[in-house]
């Protein structure tokens, strides 16, 4: 039986995680010297200030870090067994989560069937409930993680990418790389293939079951399940376990490959599908499900191939700046553009898009209007929650409540922003500076704003 059916509470609605049985279209150079940490963090990977880490959510497999006998929070409550280290990125998985500290160590805690934790545990004690440090090859410092359902993708400073855990598609787990295949916890180095480090990874983003990789030169790399689209660079026909060309086809990063050659700037990911930002021109990216309209393309077609994304780039070429975020959940997505502005798009149920209660699907970006007022600065989704920071740290929230992953207090959907508080998170006095939702969870890390670092506060 499937690891999710045992452990994962789920809506009563057609939501599975698998976004092939649920959807409505179901078918359908010279060598350089490796490079020194400053090169590979210029470009998006950059966490410039640290904190603590917070949580909310339910918790039933560890995945809130805060002991064997704290279920579920719902308000953010502090992970106090690592509250004295210094931490610059927290990110969830399905059941797990991954935190990042500013000296480059990763701790993880959570469900660990598949071997997301990237470390031993027995499932007889408590050490799932508990951040613990994940051994690292030796001399490897982490500056950047991402997490999926069953995986954890980890960027070094020399541009390496590492993995542990496992993929799984509709007929069940694949394994990591085609030689893993029932290797649990082990970590290996998934890009690049040999020792020479040519053009160095600095970013890496996960959806549920696949990783994208971004490159210093501007390529794309991808690797994991491929049913649905997301890896954008193989055939419907090869979708499931690679077809004939086999598992290695699907599970080893290869390049994404256009007509011309395209560079990009960054990548972002949904569940089932992948989001690129043309760094040559204005140009937005996509592909992998689309069933709801979660590309934003206008359309419910599901793109096997990069396609570029004209209500997007519409957006991007409009804006003072062309930098943006995307950030996609199950059949929803949330964008902010250069300006602050933040758009929603895709399935509406259960208020994800933020736009009321009358809220309709939509295939195209649709203005977060409750928050015309604020400038904000990142978003982030989980599967059927939203969530979005100014540029003040404060965080809002919306969505499926069910799961406590509003962080408001109560189990109620909110359809539209609400700003999320607690003793651990003042609005006034704590800035958010990472958010990530998972399954049912979600993290972020905290720090104190600046003015009241330097004051009364501490």
């Amino acid at each position: 039986m499937p690891r999710k059916a045992d452990k994962r509470k789920r809506r009563s609605d057609d939501e599975s995680s698998s976004g092939a049985s649920t959807s409505k279209n179901a078918k359908n150079t010279k060598k350089e010297e490796t490079p020194a940490i400053e090169e590979v963090t210029t470009i998006p990977a950059v966490f410039t200030k640290s904190g603590k880490v917070l949580a909310f959510g339910q918790g039933d497999v560890g995945q809130l870090g805060l002991g064997d006998e704290v279920l579920e929070r719902k308000r953010p409550a502090l992970v106090k067994e690592v509250d004295d280290i210094k931490f610059i990125q927290s990110v969830c998985g399905g059941m797990h989560t991954v935190i990042l500290t500013e000296d480059g160590e990763v701790y993880t805690f959570g469900c660990n069937d598949e071997g997301a934790l990237g470390r031993a545990t027995s499932g007889t004690d408590d050490e799932e409930y508990y951040a613990r440090k994940v051994a690292l090859p030796d001399g490897v410092k982490i500056i950047q993680v991402s997490a999926g359902d069953s995986h954890t993708a980890a960027l070094s400073d020399k541009g390496e990418v590492y993995a542990w855990g496992a993929y799984r598609d509709a007929s069940g787990q694949m394994g990591l790389t085609a030689a893993s295949l029932g290797k649990k916890n082990e970590i290996r180095k998934i890009y690049p293939k040999g020792d020479e480090i040519e053009d160095p990874a600095i970013k890496v983003a996960s959806g549920n079951d696949h990783t994208v990789i971004l490159t210093k030169d501007g390529s794309i790399y991808t690797n994991g399940t491929g049913e649905q689209g997301q890896l954008g660079r193989l055939k419907e026909c090869f979708g499931h376990r690679g077809g004939r060309r086999g598992l290695d086809f699907l599970l080893s990063p290869q390049l994404v490959r256009f007509r011309r050659k395209v560079r990009f700037s960054d990548i972002f990911t949904g569940s089932f599908c992948t989001f690129a930002l043309s760094s040559d021109t204005n140009d937005v990216y996509a592909w992998g499900l689309n069933n709801y309209g979660q590309l934003g393309s206008g359309t419910n077609d599901n793109y096997f191939n990069p396609k570029v994304i004209k209500p997007l780039t519409e957006i991007r070429d409009q804006s003072k700046s062309n930098q943006m975020v995307i950030q996609g959940g199950q059949h929803h997505s949330i964008m902010v553009d250069g300006d602050g502005i933040v758009y929603s798009f895709g399935r509406a149920e259960y208020g994800r898009l933020g736009l009321g209660t009358d809220a309709k699907e939509t295939a195209v970006p649709v203005k977060v209007s409750k928050l015309a007022d604020k400038k904000v600065k990142d978003v982030a989704c989980g599967e059927s929650v939203s969530y979005a920071v100014t540029e003040k740290g404060q965080l809002y929230s919306w969505g499926f409540g069910t799961t406590l992953q509003l962080g408001v207090g109560d189990d109620d959907d909110i359809y539209e922003p609400e700003l999320v508080k607690s003793k651990n998170l003042d609005p006034e006095t704590d800035e958010v500076l990472t958010i990530s939702g998972g399954g049912q969870h979600v993290s972020l890390v905290v720090c104190k704003k600046e003015n009241m670092a330097n004051g009364h506060e501490s």
